[in-house]
Order: C-alpha cells, then structure tokens, then sequence
C-alpha cells in the first residue's frame, strides 16, 4: 500500500473518534495545579516527541486570565512584535515574554496590539481562521542572531514565500512551543520543537470541514504517528509556530490553534491526536501583520548590537 494510502487511513480512523463537541480553546494555555510561572521549573519535553530547540525565533509568553497564570507560545515576527493565537489574548493581562527557557528567569513586558479578522472572545466561539493576535515588547529579545537584534528585524518576507509550498508541500512539518506534556506536574517552560505530520493542508475535504477546520485557512497537523510515535503539540503550545527550514532560512506556515476535536490519546491533556493551525501566508493575513507594524522588508542588520 501506498505511504499517502496508509497516511489518509489513519486519518480517517483519526476522524471516526470525533466527539460531540469541540475542543474549548481557551484552555488551551490552563497550567497544571500547583505551577506558578516564571518560578524555576524543571527542565523536560515540551512539544510531544520533540527535542530541545535553539531557535530563538520561537518564544514562550505568560499571562494572567481568569485570575490564573498561563502559558501560550508565540513567533517573534518583528523586532517589537510577537505573534501568537488570539484566544491567548481574551481577557489577559500583564504579558511577559522570553525566548530563554522559563527557568533563567529573563522576560520582557508585552502589551496586546491587535486581534485579525473579527475574533471573538466568547468562549463558545470556535476559532474560523482568524485565531491571531499581535503583542508588542518593550525591547528587543535576547539573540544569537544579529538578524533578531535588529530594528529591521522582519519575518514577513519569509512568511510571504510560504505561499511558495502551496499545491504540494511535504508531508511533514516543524512545531515548536513552550507548553508541557502531562509527563509530570511541572513540564513546561523549555523551547520545544518537533517533526509532525502535515495531515490536511487546506481543510477542502469533507472530512476535514467536519472537524471545524476552515478550508483555506487553517490546516491540520499531528494527526498521524511519525515513525510510529505521537508528535504533537499541547497545552501551553498555543501561539507557537509551525514552520519550513528551506536552505537555512525558517519559513513559518501557520500558528498552533487549537486541538482537534477528538478523542486523544492523552484525553487529560487534549493533545496527542493532532490539531488545526492557522494559515499565514494568506494575503489578508499579511496585509494584517503590515497594518500592524511588521515591517515588510529583508533584515539590513551591520554589526550585532
């Protein structure tokens, strides 16, 4: 049997376990009991299969909401501006932002920008391709890179060619963030990446529509085992990009959403079965990202400051 055969088939099976109802996304970033950030935690796997990451591209952001600290993920797109998924943003206050492992304790204040699209912060509302939010720091991360360090510092040129995947991208995709595995009480505050499958790249199926994904604006990742293990994101993840590595140059796709409304297979966790992400290379999103203070040039960087 074929790979892509084998690959739809498990999808499918993935399919048959839909529940009732969706997952609620805006619980997505909820800690485990016990855990308040950014004291020091221990060190562990963050992104489900996945293996420390030292692209400093990828950060983590914690919040208040609901009277509880929380944590989503994000991609630092601009010198001074974050991207992460909105439903991080509804009703969140004092932001903190860091793309060091939680534990060294180095973070810088965030304000929220915008919302895309017309989002909305019910808590029944399902995001439909508009699960992004922009946050502004007040300084510049902390960077290896002199690209990062810049003032014209900009993903967008590189997110612009990520239309350039599009009708056949490969099957399989990078995800990063900052969330935890269940795998113990306190596993979460590491920058996490992994290889994951590419399941549904436009959501034009019938399949895919009925798991509330919307075509050609979101797609579905981590749905089918890679090498026979669950590669996929989680709770604290939401925010975190999933991305290309094309010659070098970090190409980002989409930004974690939500988790699929499934039953998992670390049903206390709501991940391990896949999720559905937000597509980036869209027009209305980069019209978005450059209404917003996201510069749309290539990084001019002299000497690292």
């Amino acid at each position: 049997m074929r790979l892509a055969s084998v690959r739809a088939a498990i999808f499918l099976l993935s399919i048959a376990w839909a529940s009732l109802s969706a997952a609620d996304p805006t619980q997505t970033g909820r800690l485990p009991p016990g855990v308040t950030v950014p004291a020091p935690l221990p060190l562990g796997i963050s992104v489900i299969g996945g293996a420390p990451s030292d692209d400093r591209k990828i950060v983590g952001i914690t919040f208040t909401q609901d009277n509880e600290t929380r944590v989503c993920s994000g991609l630092y797109v601009s010198a001074r501006r974050i991207l992460t998924a909105a439903h991080c943003t509804c009703g969140s206050s004092d932001y903190q932002v860091t793309n060091e492992d939680f534990d060294k304790g180095k973070f810088r204040a965030a304000t929220f920008v915008a919302h895309f699209g017309n989002y909305n912060c019910d808590r029944r509302y399902i995001p439909r391709g508009d699960d992004l939010a922009l946050l502004e720091i007040t300084q510049p991360l902390w960077s290896t890179d002199i690209a990062t360090a810049c003032p014209q510092y900009s993903l967008l040129p590189a997110i612009k060619f990520a239309a350039h995947w599009f009708p056949t991208p490969p099957e399989n995709i990078s995800v990063a963030g900052y969330g935890f595995s269940g795998t113990a009480a306190q596993d979460l505050g590491s920058r996490q990446e992994a290889v994951v499958s590419l399941d549904s790249v436009l959501c034009a199926t019938r399949q895919a529509r009925g798991l509330s994904c919307l075509p050609f604006a979101e797609f579905i990742a981590g749905a089918t085992p890679v090498r026979g293990a669950a590669r996929d994101t989680c709770g604290g993840d939401s925010g975190g990009p999933a991305f290309f590595r094309a010659r070098g140059n970090f190409i980002p796709f989409g930004v974690i959403s939500r988790a699929l409304p499934v039953n998992h297979r670390f049903p206390d966790k709501a991940c391990g079965s896949g999720g559905v992400y937000t597509h980036l290379g869209r027009s209305d999103v980069i019209a978005w990202l450059k209404a917003n203070g996201v510069p749309d040039s290539e990084p001019n960087c002299g000497a690292a400051e």
